[in-house]
Protein backbone atom coordinates (compact mmCIF):
# COMPACT_ATOMS: atom_id res chain seq x y z
CA UNK A 1 0.00 0.00 0.00
CA UNK A 2 1.48 3.32 -1.32
CA UNK A 3 0.45 6.48 0.90
CA UNK A 4 0.21 9.68 -1.57
CA UNK A 5 0.87 12.96 -0.34
CA UNK A 6 1.32 14.65 -3.60
CA UNK A 7 -1.67 16.72 -2.40
CA UNK A 8 0.16 17.76 0.93
CA UNK A 9 2.75 20.88 1.31
CA UNK A 10 5.14 19.28 3.69
CA UNK A 11 6.74 23.02 4.33
CA UNK A 12 3.49 24.34 5.93
CA UNK A 13 1.70 21.44 7.17
CA UNK A 14 1.32 20.43 10.86
CA UNK A 15 0.36 17.63 12.53
CA UNK A 16 -1.08 17.23 15.48
CA UNK A 17 -2.17 14.60 18.08
CA UNK A 18 -3.17 14.57 21.74
CA UNK A 19 0.65 13.89 22.98
CA UNK A 20 2.40 14.99 19.39
CA UNK A 21 2.92 18.43 17.10
CA UNK A 22 5.06 18.09 14.03
CA UNK A 23 5.94 21.15 11.94
CA UNK A 24 8.32 22.07 9.61
CA UNK A 25 11.43 23.68 10.53
CA UNK A 26 11.50 27.31 11.96
CA UNK A 27 15.13 29.35 12.45
CA UNK A 28 14.60 29.91 15.97
CA UNK A 29 14.77 25.68 16.65
CA UNK A 30 18.23 26.23 15.56
CA UNK A 31 19.49 26.35 19.65
CA UNK A 32 16.91 23.75 20.23
CA UNK A 33 18.65 21.55 17.85
CA UNK A 34 21.32 22.38 19.10
CA UNK A 35 21.91 21.23 22.25
CA UNK A 36 19.43 18.58 21.43
CA UNK A 37 22.32 16.58 19.36
CA UNK A 38 24.87 17.41 21.38
CA UNK A 39 22.96 14.69 24.20
CA UNK A 40 25.18 11.28 24.06
CA UNK A 41 21.51 9.48 23.87
CA UNK A 42 20.63 10.95 21.08
CA UNK A 43 23.98 10.77 19.22
CA UNK A 44 24.04 7.05 20.27
CA UNK A 45 20.10 6.47 18.64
Amino acid sequence: MTLDLSAVDLRTEVVRTERLVLRPFRPTDVDAVHRASQDPETQRW
